[in-house]
């Protein structure tokens, strides 16, 4: 599954740049591979309610669960020390920008399948979260509508690739 994760952003970033260097490729490739992982934690619940077992759903008990997202939450920072390959325009605005969705992206796997994790766990995770959780789930129509904005603003920091690009 990593893989196809690697492959896939590897792919996206060739249509959006053209051209991509040997670490460029490995900097893609990882951050795809990192992203399947987040995807597959996010899909807990319903990988587990489906009977699909990946490393997240067949974990044995919630600390099992915990270690894992804990070890997919340093792997993502592992991948940032490589995101200054990209050669983008503004490498340090945009690093930190990936650094600060690791946290979110992580922060909202777990929230979303709270169930399948300790009480104090989903509430260390709170307090790296922007936001509280009530008003997260309080207001997820409006917030929904912001990735869109988010997504939009960053061809900021790819000079010469529209933004439809970078939201498709």
């Amino acid at each position: 599954m990593c893989r196809e994760g690697g492959t896939s952003v590897i792919a996206d970033g060739f249509l959006v740049a053209g051209k991509l260097d040997e670490k460029q490729r490995q900097f893609l490739y990882d951050y795809g591979a990192w992203l399947q992982l987040l995807d597959d934690l996010q899909d807990t619940a319903v990988d587990f309610s489906d009977g699909l077992r990946t490393c997240f759903s067949g974990a044995e008990n919630k600390q099992e669960l915990e270690m894992l997202a804990g070890k997919v939450f340093h792997l993502g920072f592992q991948i940032m020390d490589e995101v200054d390959w990209l050669n983008t325009c503004d490498t340090e605005a945009f690093k930190m920008l990936m650094k600060k969705s690791i946290d979110l992206f992580l922060i909202g796997a777990v929230w979303s399948n709270r169930k399948y994790f300790s009480r104090s766990f989903v509430r260390s995770m709170e307090e790296f979260s922007p936001l509280h959780f009530s008003y997260v789930r309080n207001r997820r129509a409006v917030l929904a509508s912001l990735r869109q904005l988010i997504l939009r603003n960053m061809g900021s920091f790819m000079p010469g690739i529209p933004s439809e690009k970078i939201i498709a």
